[in-house]
């Protein structure tokens, strides 16, 4: 008996070898989305109709919007982030769609998002938004928090503060009836941060 199962014990391990070798070549891998990068170089409120295209191939293709537009639609992970410092004037409110988008300044830049409504309207999970200066929203929220979004970064942000010297005007945003406005039905996931009620 002990001759046999040490005569069996190799070949075993050969077959097993074997199988396992064309499962992997025979099988394709799974693939997986990159991330995207868009650097906006432009203050305008143009969206991606208008060739905002954000490939960054050609200066002035990537407005804020265009932006966002791109990345509610290409199925990847994006960060947006900005060429200098930017002075936006929205016309209407930024919608973000797509999961795990980060829209992120750096700390040497100076990026003032003005709106007349809402800034932003957050309507997926994982959003980051670092680094911004949002203002202006007029009888609105500066940054609603809707749908069933969840886990959202809103980090070292100016919120509803006009910068001296931005549109000719500064001070606070008076008009607005909230920073940032939470509507979201998401049932919370995972840990408990602090102490359970």
């Amino acid at each position: 008996m002990w001759a046999k199962h040490a005569v069996l014990r190799p070949l075993l391990r050969v077959g097993l070898s074997l199988a396992l070798a064309g499962a992997a070549l025979g099988a394709p891998s799974p693939q997986v989305a990159e991330a995207s990068t868009m650097s906006v170089d432009r203050d305008d409120d143009a969206g991606d109709a208008a060739a905002m295209v954000c490939e960054n191939i050609l200066p002035n293709d990537c407005s804020l919007r265009g932006a966002i537009q791109v990345a509610n639609t290409n199925g990847v992970t994006d960060i947006i982030n900005f060429m200098g410092n930017r002075a936006i004037v929205l016309t209407s409110t930024l919608v973000l769609t797509a999961t795990g988008t980060t829209i992120q300044a750096t700390s040497l830049q100076t990026v003032t998002i003005a709106a007349s409504n809402i800034a932003f309207r957050i309507r997926a999970n994982d959003i980051t938004l670092d680094r911004l200066r949002v203002y202006g929203a007029v009888g609105a929220t500066n940054i609603w928090i809707s749908d069933t979004a969840q886990r959202i970064k809103i980090a070292n942000n100016v919120i509803g503060d006009q910068a001296y010297g931005f549109l000719g005007a500064c001070g606070d945003s008076p008009s607005s009836t909230s920073g940032i406005f939470i509507s979201s039905s998401a049932v919370p996931t995972g840990p408990m941060l602090g102490p359970r009620a």
